[in-house]
């Protein structure tokens, strides 16, 4: 005969949670990556590609945004509240700047009118022949096609 009896422990509802800094700090973790993104695109906007896509500095908004509101679900708290808040109007800014303000790209060639004069020069040919432009007026249009080669 078991005179024993049995009881069984439940985890406190404060080892169930992470602990009360790691939700801060993700959401401040977040936050840095938001404006990583950011001001690493203003720092290379005369970059053609960065200032064309902006596509790093994309990926790094959106996991910031990412990172800042699961710091959230797992955790409210003011403080992570506020840096969630503050990387949506971060990333809210880039896309303000990129879609609306965004800074004009930088002029290009003059231009001008292209005559046929301007292009009298011997090109090749598909056969590899050279040809002159001269040599079509008065025939009807003509299409230049530049093939770029190999790589």
């Amino acid at each position: 005969m078991n005179d024993f009896t049995t009881t069984s422990v439940s985890p406190s509802p404060s080892s169930q949670r992470s602990r009360p800094g790691g939700a801060i700090l993700r959401a401040a973790c977040g936050l840095g990556l938001a404006a990583a993104g950011f001001f690493g695109y203003m720092l290379l906007v005369d970059v053609p590609w960065i200032r064309s896509w902006g596509i790093p500095n994309a990926m790094l908004l959106i996991l910031g945004m990412v990172v800042s509101w699961s710091a959230l679900w797992r955790r409210p708290r003011w403080a992570g509240l506020v840096a969630s808040v503050l990387t949506t109007l971060v990333t809210l800014m880039f896309v303000t700047f990129m879609y609306v303000v965004r800074p004009p790209a930088p002029p290009g060639p003059p231009s001008g009118k292209v005559t046929l004069a301007s292009l009298d020069i011997p090109l090749m040919d598909a056969a590899g022949a050279p040809q002159k432009v001269s040599d079509f007026s008065g025939k009807g249009p003509v299409l230049l096609t530049f093939f770029r080669g190999h790589w």
